[in-house]
């Protein structure tokens, strides 16, 4: 079965909005959802303590920290190491996807193995 990785970042809203549409594209695709919560500035909260669980069968999450190297954002700061590390676990990688700007997101996913997907945006019109 074919696994999901969302990671969503900046503020709650945006990530509401990353984390429903995820659920969708990982519905659509027959895939498990692996939600990736990090506290960030935008955003300190851990997830459950805004959030109940999320009553979808095969969704989960998990809270990340720093450590997790392989499933921070990739930026100068860190030398874009995580993106080089997720390149020996993901098959895909998307980050900063937009529906609005880049299209359809199913055309961009490889058809088989795992999927990386960061954004602060919406990644598909239904959610």
């Amino acid at each position: 079965m074919r696994q999901i990785s969302i990671v969503p970042y900046a503020g709650l809203a945006n990530r509401m909005r990353v984390i429903s549409s995820g659920i969708y594209i990982a519905k659509e695709l027959g895939g498990i959802a692996k939600i990736y919560w990090k506290r960030e500035g935008n955003c300190y909260a851990q997830f459950k303590e805004l959030f109940d669980s999320i009553p979808v069968s095969d969704v989960s999450v998990t809270e990340v920290s720093n450590f997790n190297l392989s499933l921070l954002r990739a930026n100068k700061k860190n030398l874009y190491v995580p993106s080089l590390l997720r390149k020996f676990t993901y098959d895909t990688q998307l980050t900063n996807f937009n529906v609005k700007t880049d299209g359809d997101i199913f055309s961009k996913i490889l058809p088989s193995g795992k999927v990386y997907l960061c954004s602060c945006n919406s990644m598909s019109n239904h959610y």
